[in-house]
């Protein structure tokens, strides 16, 4: 999906959905028109009614096509429970990008969103916003934002900058769950 991402409209997203919001999936409805024949109706609803809807697309979010369009599954859900499209980005605020609870929904500016970020990849300290630095031989702590780097101060100790790290985060509104390792995925029994 490239751009910005469609939104679904919300008449037709409930027509052709439902939505659980305790489990967070959305579903198919058994559909009673827009077919050629009663029998691809049949078949279509034998195949699709009553379960969850879409798949999970290159980038770890549910995505599901209608009409020969992709849509991400959040997104429609969005726009079935509020009507509209959202005004910034939606963050699902456990890292699950599958987890498409409405409590784990907001809708946030970018800048809030990165706030809310897992651990890059490329992580070598174990921690978020600190690394070592090799001229001065110790832990630099670094936030980022609005786009602008800004050091909060160099330690000798990693657990030095580790607490002042958490201080910086906590005085600059992030969220308590940037930095997490991983984008963390519900099991099937949970």
């Amino acid at each position: 999906m490239r751009g910005n991402p469609r939104i679904f409209p919300p008449d037709t997203a409930r027509q052709v959905f439902q939505y659980d919001p305790i489990s967070g999936v959305l579903s198919w409805r058994e559909r009673t028109e827009g077919f050629r024949s009663e029998a691809l109706m049949a078949a279509w609803n034998r195949r699709f009614a009553n379960r969850p809807a879409g798949a999970i697309n290159h980038a770890g979010y549910l995505q599901v096509r209608y009409a020969r369009r992709d849509y991400l599954v959040h997104r429609v859900i969005w726009s079935m429970e509020f009507g509209c499209e959202p005004k910034h980005q939606l963050d699902h605020i456990d890292g699950d990008s599958t987890n498409n609870r409405l409590e784990n929904l907001r809708d946030i500016p970018h800048y809030e969103n990165c706030r809310n970020a897992s651990m890059r990849s490329d992580n070598t300290s174990g921690t978020t916003g600190i690394s070592w630095s090799k001229r001065w031989e110790r832990w630099v702590v670094r936030l980022h934002l609005l786009g602008k780097a800004k050091t909060i101060g160099s330690f000798r100790e990693f657990d030095d900058a580790v607490i002042a790290r958490d201080a910086a985060y906590a005085q600059n509104g992030f969220h308590p769950n940037h930095g997490r390792r991983e984008n963390l995925r519900l099991t099937a029994t949970s």
